[in-house]
This record gives structure tokens, sequence and C-alpha cells, in this order.
């Protein structure tokens, strides 16, 4: 669900830039959009699964900070190719 709204909302942006540059700009801004409740809610959430309070089968726990962080790379794409699938591989990590 997350990667395919993920990916609608890059398309999005893609469509309303008229360069690369452009295009760069707007994820970037995007991406350093803060929601504060949501920020705070994540980071409770995220302390009661460290804390043990939380088990979810199959939930790897990691106890390293890693900063948020987004990098845009430049790439031809046949724009009828472009699609909204699941296998697409965008935002796989997120």
């Amino acid at each position: 669900m997350f990667q395919r709204r993920f990916t609608m909302v890059l398309y999005d942006i893609a469509d309303e830039a008229l360069s690369f540059e452009d295009i760069h700009g707007r994820v970037e801004g995007f991406f350093d959009q803060q929601d504060q409740a949501a920020g705070a809610t994540w980071n409770s959430l995220r302390e009661e699964v460290r804390a043990g309070r939380v088990a979810v089968d199959g939930l790897k726990q990691v106890h390293d900070e890693f900063p948020p962080e987004i990098r845009i790379d430049p790439f031809e794409l046949d724009p009828c190719a472009n699609t909204l699938e699941e296998e697409s591989g965008f935002a796989e990590a997120a």
C-alpha cells in the first residue's frame, strides 16, 4: 500500500516538473516535510518494540539510528512503461 501511494506521489511530481532539476527539488522538498505528530507516534512505538513490550512475528529489531535520506538519480524511462505494479522496486527500503 505504501509503495503504491509513494510511487503515485513521485509520478505526480514528475508529471508537474519542467526538468530533472525541478523534479529533484520537488522530491527533496516532499521528503523534507515533517509531520510532528506522526514522528512522535513513530518514536513512541519504536521504543515500545525495542523495550520488548511489542512483539511481531518476523519483525527484525534494529537498534541503530539511521537518519532519513533520499538519493535522486536521473535515468531514461519509456513513458509507456510507467505502471504502478507492486513489483516495480520503488521504495523497497521504505
